[in-house]
């Protein structure tokens, strides 16, 4: 029958799946110089197909594989968010440490990433002149390697039926820490602003499901007293809606337009039944008590929410 050809091709299909990701721990395997992997299991790799389960628990883990961890447990449809964050920790951590760093707010935020991560005992140095060869955080060298990794890694992963493997909460909360750590020591840089959102959005995580992740993370430190950690985010929150609008409004070519014309229809859905301009205000409600901070900042970020809500009154 149909429904048993169906089942057969799928079958075959995620066969095909398993097969890929053994040649890729192969590959791994034969271009690294230190794995530790007895010759029988290299010929096992090499010359017959390995089941699943021993991908993961005798090749994948055991080596740090953690990207085809993440893409067995994908491709099965295994959610195991223990196991998933443990893993996301760790791709994110190992782009970073070890590292030196001369900022306290770097180092407090960095040894709680690496906490739940398999990398908990890699260093994280107050910088110094100890004629060590660690890297530095504050050169910013580990963002371009670090965005350039989540990006392939989510784009193979998200949208695949299985988006459980791709913990927007962790990963957007991950890398704003970051963010706000490394612009605390380049104050003046306000370039690196938005680079998770672009990380994600290259991702293909679209506009609304990536700003109610940003709302509810916001939500979260909006009942610290914590001002700076706020604006931080509202600031985040601005530049996402910001990039949304633009999507939304501008007169996409054709090559582009289905992206264009779904960041306008989840826009005006958002507006429509998800209260985004009562969101909007409240944002602005809460820049108005805040006295701590540059209130230059807080001015400006006031400003660009309240045109928001203008291009909203226009445009629906």
């Amino acid at each position: 029958s149909v429904e048993t050809l169906k089942a057969n091709i799928k079958g075959i299909e995620e066969k095909l799946d398993v097969a890929r990701i053994q040649q890729r721990v192969l590959t791994t395997v034969d271009q690294s110089q230190n794995v530790e992997l007895d010759s029988g299991k290299v010929d096992a790799l090499r010359f017959g197909l390995v089941s699943v389960s021993d991908l993961y628990n005798e090749y994948s883990c055991p080596l740090n594989l953690f990207d085809v961890c993440l893409l067995i447990l994908n491709t099965c449809h295994y959610n195991n968010s223990d196991n998933i964050e443990t893993l996301w920790k760790s791709v994110i951590c190992e782009e970073i440490l070890p590292c030196q760093t001369t900022s306290a707010v770097a180092i407090s935020f960095l040894t709680q990433l690496k906490q739940g991560s398999t990398l908990e005992g890699e260093t994280i140095m107050q910088s110094g002149d100890y004629g060590n060869n660690l890297q530095s955080f504050d050169d910013g060298e580990w963002i371009p390697r670090l965005r350039n990794r989540v990006a392939a890694l989510g784009k193979e992963l998200y949208g695949k039926g299985a988006d459980y493997t791709v913990p927007l909460d962790l990963i957007v909360q991950a890398l704003e820490g970051l963010r706000q750590a490394y612009s605390e020591i380049h104050k003046e840089n306000k370039l690196s602003q938005s680079w998770p959102i672009e990380t994600m959005l290259n991702v293909g995580v679209p506009f609304d499901a990536l700003y109610q992740s940003y709302d509810s993370l916001y939500v979260e430190v909006d009942e610290t007293t914590d001002a700076a950690l706020r604006v931080h985010w509202l600031t985040g929150i601005h530049e996402l809606l910001k990039m949304w609008f633009n999507a939304a409004f501008s007169n996409y070519d054709s090559s582009a337009s289905s992206q264009g014309s779904n960041a306008s229809s989840q826009l005006a859905q958002a507006v429509k039944n998800g209260g985004l301009v009562e969101r909007i205000k409240s944002y602005n409600a809460t820049l108005e008590l805040l006295v701590d901070g540059s209130s230059a900042d807080i001015d400006e970020l006031k400003t660009g929410f309240s045109e928001l809500e203008e291009a909203i009154r226009k445009g629906f």
